[in-house]
């Protein structure tokens, strides 16, 4: 109460009039005479002269005056420093991501969002196995393919085409516009986590002769693409990964061989990223990048 009270009053010395002091509280301006004389009770002096034209300070009004001016400013610069501390994004984020997508895309995303939010410290860790909902090893985890773990939290953000490609060499050298499908599959480089559940696609396409098996398996994309870009096989890359490569004809596609095959991409929380305003935030730093990066799927 001695707050309100201690408003009003600045309010009145700083308008000069109860009436217009009280429209600024949202109170009648009978309210706004009562908390003032309130305050005089509780201080046990009278702090204003009244009359029907005017109203000024006593003395003991200027004191007080001066020295509950600082004393509010210093109470709304706190109510300001909380509001602050919960409504701001701050703390710490970790953020686990595949090789490629971290490289290709987070790395601007991390780049703006660091620079407007210097009181958040980010770490980033790379993999691409499996999340589970018992690694506490991270804030949000971008994940592609089938989500395992139904008990996740997970906000879909796109769905990217997936390509068949290799070096024109290695195709060249091995004919693969022309092998039969199912001798296309000891070529390809497999993928041995969860980003093949939809890759491997892929192979069910290709390998109807089981003694065929892939030559090589790999448990990371990046790597998949790089062997591929030094001939040494095919792999299934998503478009946005493979295109410039494409492009530069340093790969060739080779998707019209099997089925068109498109892969989600996940972001993953413990925690629901509407009861954080740093993961939302984050968020949505991310979806505007990704917006700009990826091709429509369809």
């Amino acid at each position: 109460m001695l707050l309100e009270e201690s408003q009003v009053f600045l309010l009145v010395v700083e308008s000069g009039n109860i009436s217009q002091a009280a429209r600024e509280l949202n109170i009648t301006p009978s309210s706004a005479s009562k908390r003032l004389r309130k305050l005089e009770e509780r201080l046990g002096a009278t702090l204003f002269y009244r009359n029907t034209r005017s109203i000024s300070l006593t003395d003991a009004g200027k004191l007080y005056y001066e020295k509950i001016r600082p004393a509010l400013d210093q109470a709304k610069a706190a109510e300001k420093a909380i509001m602050d501390l919960t409504n701001s994004p701050q703390g710490s984020l970790t953020i686990a991501a595949g090789a490629m997508f971290a490289n290709q895309v987070l790395s601007k995303t991390i780049s703006r969002f660091s620079s407007d939010y210097p009181d958040i410290a980010i770490e980033i860790r790379i993999t691409d196995e499996p999340i589970s909902l018992a690694s506490q090893a991270f804030d949000i985890c971008i994940q592609w393919g089938d989500l395992k773990d139904t008990q996740l939290i997970a906000k879909k953000l796109t769905s990217e085409r997936v390509s068949l490609v290799s070096s024109p060499e290695y195709a060249n050298a091995n004919d693969l516009l022309k092998v039969p499908l199912d001798e296309l599959a000891k070529h390809y480089i497999s993928l041995t986590h969860s980003y093949a559940s939809n890759t491997r696609k892929i192979t069910q396409s290709i390998r109807h002769n089981e003694s065929r098996q892939p030559q090589l398996k790999v448990n990371s994309v990046e790597l998949s693409l790089y062997v591929a870009l030094a001939g040494g096989g095919m792999c299934a890359a998503p478009r946005y990964a493979c295109q410039q490569y494409i492009d530069e004809g340093k790969l060739i596609d080779l998707s019209h061989l099997v089925r068109p095959i498109s892969i989600d991409a996940y972001a993953v929380f413990h925690t629901p990223p509407s009861q954080s305003e740093k993961f939302r935030t984050f968020l949505n730093y991310l979806e505007k990048d990704i917006s700009e990066i990826f091709s429509d799927p369809s």
